[in-house]
C-alpha cells in the first residue's frame, strides 16, 4: 500500500507520500502474505513548470510485480524523455495520460467491479495564469469513475486526466479561504485518524493559546508529516493473529506506510521546499 496526500490552499500546495511498497510474497506454509520495503520515490518535483507529481497504487508497469518496471523508474524516465514536449501543466497532463494508457492494462470488468475508483493513479498539481492571477489547479490521472467529476463522459477502464480542480474552482477557493485535501492509497486508516487528532488538537491545543500547525505552508506539511509518520510507527508495534494449523501465532503485519516521508511544497507557482526525512 501507499499513502499519498495534496493539499491546496491560499497558502500554496503541499504535496506529500510514503516511501514504502508492499509486494505479495510466499511464506513457509505455502500461503502468500503482504511484505514491506521502503526507499521508493512517490513524489517528485516537475521543475520546467513548477508542479508536483505523487502516484499510489501503480507499483510495477510494462510487466508482472517481479518482472514488471518500477513505477518511479518510470516516472523518471517519463520526465527526462518528455522535458522537451510540453510547456504547461495542460499540455504536461495530456502527455501523461497518452503514456500512462500505452502501460496500464485496461480494467476488466471485475476489475472494476472490485475498485471502481482504480487501481492507480497520479496526482499533478501547479499554478496557471487565470485573468490577471497565479491559481492553483490539481489534476488526478487515474483509471476508474471519477468522484471529482461524477457527470464527466470518461471510459472507467482506461486512464483518463481529470481536472479535479479548475484554474476557476483554483481562484474561487484562493479568494474564500477555503481548503482543497485529497489523499489516496491506505485512507481507511489515515482519514479517521487524521480527523481524531486534528480535531482534539484544534480543541485542546487552543484551550492554552496554541495554534496547531502555524498557518504556513512548511509547518502544515510537517504537521501532516508526524501523522504519516504516527500510522507506521504504529504498524511497527503491531502484530496479526494468525492460526498455522492447531496453533496460534502472532505475526509482524507490513509497514505499509514508510516512516520515510517526502514533501514538496509550492508559493506563489515557484517550489519552495523538495526533501525526503
Amino acid at each position: 500500500m501507499t499513502l499519498i496526500l495534496t493539499e491546496i490552499s491560499r497558502l500554496g500546495i503541499i504535496m506529500i507520500a510514503d516511501t514504502a511498497m508492499t509486494i505479495c510474497s510466499p511464506t513457509p506454509y505455502g500461503t502468500v502474505k503482504d511484505r514491506s520495503f521502503t526507499g521508493l520515490s512517490k513524489l517528485f518535483p516537475v521543475h520546467k513548470i513548477n508542479a508536483g507529481l505523487s502516484y499510489w497504487g501503480w507499483s510495477h508497469v510494462k510487466g508482472d510485480i517481479k518482472s514488471g518496471v518500477l513505477f518511479d523508474w518510470w516516472i523518471s524516465d517519463f520526465l527526462m524523455r518528455n522535458h522537451d514536449n510540453y510547456d504547461n501543466i495542460f499540455q504536461f497532463a495530456q502527455i501523461l495520460e497518452t503514456e500512462l494508457r500505452d502501460i496500464i492494462p485496461i480494467m476488466t470488468d471485475k476489475e472494476l467491479q472490485l475498485t471502481p475508483l482504480g487501481n492507480g493513479g497520479v496526482h499533478l498539481s501547479g499554478f496557471t495564469e487565470y485573468g490577471e492571477k497565479n491559481v492553483p489547479i490539481f489534476w488526478h490521472i487515474h483509471n476508474g469513475i471519477s468522484q471529482a467529476l461524477p457527470d464527466k463522459k470518461i471510459d472507467p477502464k482506461v486512464v483518463n486526466a481529470n481536472m479535479d480542480l479548475s484554474p476557476k474552482a483554483g481562484l474561487d477557493l484562493i479568494e474564500s479561504n477555503d481548503v482543497y485535501f485529497t489523499t489516496n492509497g491506505e485512507i481507511e486508516i489515515f482519514l479517521p485518524l487524521f480527523d481524531s487528532i486534528n480535531g482534539f488538537v484544534n480543541q485542546e491545543f487552543l484551550k492554552f493559546g496554541i495554534i496547531t500547525p502555524i498557518p504556513r505552508l512548511l509547518p502544515r506539511a510537517d504537521y501532516y508529516k508526524s501523522i504519516f509518520q504516527l500510522i507506521s510507527s504504529l504498524y511497527q508495534v503491531s502484530g496479526e493473529i494468525e492460526t498455522v494449523g492447531k496453533r496460534t501465532q502472532i505475526s509482524e503485519i507490513p509497514v505499509s506506510i514508510g516512516n520515510e516521508v517526502t514533501i514538496l511544497t509550492i508559493s506563489n507557482g515557484i517550489i519552495k521546499d523538495y526533501f525526503t526525512s
